[in-house]
């Protein structure tokens, strides 16, 4: 039974690994403004999965309770490839919260690895925030200097 538990939590990992790739370009690909629109909704949805009961199965259907993941991650993916913009951006978010969930307290090696780089994801799209509390003025002098 360990076994088959291993077997599945690495096949799970190699499936989110590939999709964190497709994650990365598309957060490579977008705009300052896309960026910072995509922390706060990232933000948002993690702050409403952490309400749920099971926040690994964010996204995804009631009746999929009992399963070990749920469909949360496949949804987002489609919005991912998406020709929208907001559908798109909607979909990194919601990938990124399922995705951080799913990783979060895993004992196995290639998914602490994984929960790493959610978090590295996480930050980067915290630090196109900026700091909020600077003066507007000073940064765009510091810009121009």
């Amino acid at each position: 039974m360990k076994l088959l538990i291993h077997v599945l939590a690495f096949t799970r990992g190699v499936i989110l690994n590939r999709e964190m790739s497709i994650i990365e370009r598309e957060v490579a690909g977008l705009s300052v403004l896309d960026r910072r629109v995509l922390a706060n909704l990232a933000l948002r949805e993690l702050a409403q999965a952490s309400k749920t009961e099971y926040p690994h199965l964010y996204g995804s259907q009631p009746t999929e309770r009992y399963r070990a993941w749920g469909t949360g991650t496949a949804v987002a993916i489609d919005r991912v490839r998406s020709d929208n913009s907001q559908i798109k951006l909607r979909g990194i978010a919601l990938w990124l919260a399922v995705a951080f969930y799913e990783s979060k307290d895993s004992d196995f090696g290639n998914m602490k690895n994984f929960h790493r780089r959610c978090l590295k994801m996480m930050r980067q799209l915290k630090e196109s925030l900026g700091n909020p509390k600077a003066d507007p003025a000073k940064q765009w002098y510091a810009q121009a200097a």
